[in-house]
Order: structure tokens, then C-alpha cells, then sequence
């Protein structure tokens, strides 16, 4: 099983092939490097097992807890959960009175700092890396402004488990007219050029921006899916239902739902900002079609994440200097975009649909870590989720998203053991997410709160 589990975290995170029993997309084929295989191998033979003893685990999947309850951990990965006799050489950590949950996973991550080398090794990112880790994020779908950092950053989280999230690299944008941090191109033909690209760096996701058209859409989801890559992205230039018909994978932000309902020459030249815009959009949006296009996305399987949090902070704070300021009527209007985007998706998320937890922090000034909380704690207070239901977007619906499912996002044997210790009952209160008592990250103990 610890074999298993190497090659899998190595596979999900470096583009390399699975072992047995991995989900989600195919994935590029390739040897392993060879450093990779003896750090592990090493680290297999010379740590000794991890028990979690007397704690309560929370079953995130059904919403229930598991009192009383040991974990065995040996390697990276979970052996055993229940009545769990210590091995002789076993590292035991009492937790009794914590809660045991999967490591949160934010799939809207934009890690890469604006200023610094653009390198992994860069100081800035390894704060930035720690963060995460600090409030209980374990893995990131991390959407660059290099795709070559991308790359990097998720062999870097491969190996140096005791500060990084697991990262699973999505590319820079994807658009047609090209901005500073986009990769543009002309036509489909090289909008494929560009993801055959990608493939050949390990980039797991491509990322579409707003100027996009569907022929180029539909090029880059069929080159995309023939690497084992997954496609996401915003939805005004192709709306999100005919994104949805075509084939992409993941749609972002509630910015991307009115589009596919409101004619954008509907909007008045009035509502210029991005605010304006979406408060405008969500305004006009009717909620029968807002269920029917929601039923478009069950439909095609194709998952929503709303990113709640980044819009919030907009109505709730005032715009970067330059900017215009909003009124009280648009800050409301603006507030009750992201009330009706929060029950919509956990709406949709009761339906059977896919939603799946992002923050696209440092957007807005959104903090690594904290505002994945915060997105949680909005599903519940606006979105009128449980606890037990945004707990599970949280995790284990995030790594459904991934298609890393079968080795991520619940606490169970056999997955890897990411998991975050509470000091508070996450299925009660969400903001017991904020009471991390200790991270394990891989097998690994990467952060202590104990007194």
C-alpha cells in the first residue's frame, strides 16, 4: 500500500502515470525522476508509523462523526482507523477531544507571488505555501501567471511536504486577446499548439479566459482531454451553457453565470465595473433559468466553483485607489449577488451537482488559507449549507473535481494522509475550521498548536 500511495501522490502532483486504484483524469506517461523515488524510499524505510489516538473522525462524505477513534498512519497514507494497537516504533499523539477531518482544498489558488524570482525556490511563495498549510489547506489547484512556475511548484510540494500544500498545476490563462499574463493566440489551430505545450510541462489543468470563441474553446477541451488534462475557466465569451455542452470540465466564479442568461449588450453602459456589472447581472437573472442552467451543468458533469468569498470582500470593503467607489444601493446590490450565487450553488450541490470550494486569493486582498475558511463559512451563513454539507464541498467534492477522489478528500484507509486536527466540532460551527490544533501533511506533522 505504501508503494501504491508514492506512486499516486507523485502521479496526481508531478503529470506521471497512477498507481492501482487512481482516479480522475489519465495522465502523462514518463519516468519517474529518480531523486523522487529514492526520497521516498528512504523516508518509507526511516520514519516510523503515526498514530492519532482517542480522537473523533468526521466522516465528511455522510456527515457524521466517528468518537473514540484511532488513526494509523504508515508512510503517506492511512493503514487504519478504529481500535488501532500502537506498532512498537509508532509515533502515538494523543487527540483526544480533536477532531480528525481531510485537508481542505482550495481549487481557485492564484500561489504564485506578483513580486519575486517566479521560481519555486522564491521566499515569497514559501511563505505564501506555508500559510496554507498553517490553516488546514493541504492541496491547491494553483493557477499561475507562469505556467512554468505551475510546474515547478508542484514538484517542489512533492518532496518538501513540511511547508507546501500538494499542488496541482494549472496553466496561465488561456485567451485571445492576450494581457500581460496571458498566453494569447489567433485561431483554434494554435490555441491547440498552445495546450500541446502545456502537456509537455506536467500542467494538470488549462485555464480559459474571457476572449474566447467556441471553436477555440472546443480545440482546446479536445486537446486538453487527449493529454489526461482538465479544462477550466471563466464563461462570458462562450457562456457557461455552451461551455458546459462542449465539454469544459469546471466553470469559475459567479461572475461567469449571468452571461449565459443576460445578453451582455443588455447591460447598461451605466454598469461599467466589474461590481456594477455583476451585481447588474445577478439582479436581472431569473431563477427559473438560473435552475435550468444549473440543471445544463448536472447535465454535462460539469463542476462550479464560485469563489463566493472574493466577491464578498468587494462588497464589503472599499475598491483599490484608482478605482470608482461604490454607493450604499450598489454595495447592497452587489451583497445580494453573492447571497443568491451562495444559495444557488448549494442548491445546486443538493441536486447532485458539482461545486467545489476556491478562493482566488491574493485577489482583493484575500489571505493563503484564511479565506478558505471564510468561502466555508459563507456557504453556511449566506448559502444556508450545514456545516456537514460545506465541510464536504470543502473536501471531499473538491477532490472529486480533481478526479483525485480516490486518493484525496476523506479520512478514510488507503487515502493520503492530509489531514487537519480541530480543537472544535466542525460538523456544529464552520468556524471551528479557524481551531487547528495540528496539520498532518502526507504522514507528515508540518503544524503543532498544542500547548
Amino acid at each position: 500500500m505504501i508503494w501504491t500511495a508514492l506512486l499516486t501522490l507523485l502521479a496526481g502532483f508531478m503529470g506521471q502515470p497512477a498507481g492501482p486504484g487512481q482516479g480522475g483524469p489519465g495522465r502523462r506517461s514518463g519516468p519517474l525522476p529518480a531523486w523522487a523515488i529514492q526520497s521516498w524510499m528512504m523516508r518509507a524505510q526511516l520514519e516510523p508509523p503515526v498514530l492519532l489516538a482517542g480522537g473523533t473522525v468526521v466522516d465528511v462524505r455522510h456527515g457524521v462523526l466517528i468518537p473514540d477513534t484511532d488513526v494509523l498512519i504508515i508512510g503517506d497514507t492511512i493503514r487504519e482507523i478504529g481500535a488501532v494497537e500502537a506498532p512498537p516504533n509508532a509515533n502515538v499523539i494523543d487527540v483526544t477531544g480533536s477532531y480528525i477531518i481531510p485537508g481542505l482544498i482550495d481549487l481557485h489558488a492564484h500561489a504564485q507571488p506578483i513580486r519575486g524570482n517566479g521560481t519555486a525556490n522564491d521566499p515569497l511563495a514559501e511563505q505564501v505555501m506555508h500559510a496554507l498549510v498553517s490553516h488546514g489547506v493541504t492541496t491547491i489547484r494553483l493557477l499561475p501567471y507562469s505556467s512554468e512556475f505551475g510546474a515547478s511548484a508542484a514538484g517542489r510540494a512533492a518532496t518538501d511536504t513540511r511547508a507546501w500544500p500538494g499542488v496541482v498545476p494549472a496553466s496561465s490563462i488561456f485567451e485571445q486577446t492576450p494581457q500581460r499574463t496571458s498566453l494569447g493566440f489567433g485561431d483554434a489551430g494554435m490555441a491547440r499548439a498552445w495546450t500541446d505545450r502545456e502537456a509537455a510541462l506536467g500542467t494538470r489543468w488549462i485555464k480559459v479566459y474571457n476572449a474566447m470563441d467556441e471553436p477555440s474553446l472546443g480545440a482546446i477541451i479536445e486537446a486538453a482531454e487527449s493529454h489526461g488534462m482538465r479544462v477550466c475557466g471563466h464563461a462570458e465569451g462562450v457562456p457557461a451553457d455552451r461551455a458546459a455542452a462542449l465539454g469544459m470540465h469546471c466553470v469559475e466564479h459567479i461572475t461567469s453565470i449571468p452571461p449565459a442568461l443576460v445578453p451582455e449588450d443588455a447591460v447598461p453602459p451605466a454598469f461599467a465595473t466589474l461590481a456594477a456589472r455583476i451585481a447588474w447581472g445577478w439582479a436581472h437573472a431569473d431563477d427559473a433559468d438560473l435552475d435550468a442552467l444549473m440543471g445544463t451543468f448536472r447535465e454535462h458533469g460539469m463542476a462550479w466553483v464560485p469563489t463566493l468569498v472574493v466577491t464578498h470582500q468587494m462588497a464589503e470593503h472599499e475598491p483599490r485607489p484608482g478605482l470608482p467607489a461604490m454607493t450604499d444601493a450598489e454595495r447592497a446590490s452587489l451583497r445580494d449577488a453573492v447571497r443568491r450565487a451562495a444559495e444557488l450553488a448549494v442548491e445546486h450541490h443538493r441536486a447532485g451537482g458539482l461545486v467545489g470550494l476556491g478562493t482566488d486569493f491574493p485577489v482583493g486582498g484575500l489571505k493563503p488559507g484564511a479565506s478558505a475558511q471564510e468561502e466555508v463559512r459563507l456557504l453556511v451563513e449566506l448559502g444556508g449549507a450545514t456545516p456537514a454539507e460545506a465541510l464536504a464541498i470543502a473536501t471531499v467534492e473538491s477532490a472529486r473535481v480533481l478526479g483525485l477522489d480516490a486518493t484525496l478528500g476523506t479520512a478514510e484507509p488507503g487515502k493520503l494522509a492530509d489531514l487537519v486536527i480541530l480543537d472544535r466540532n466542525p460538523l456544529e460551527d464552520a468556524s471551528a475550521l479557524q481551531a487547528v490544533r495540528m496539520v498532518i501533511r502526507l504522514g507528515r506533522v508540518v503544524v503543532d498548536e498544542q500547548p
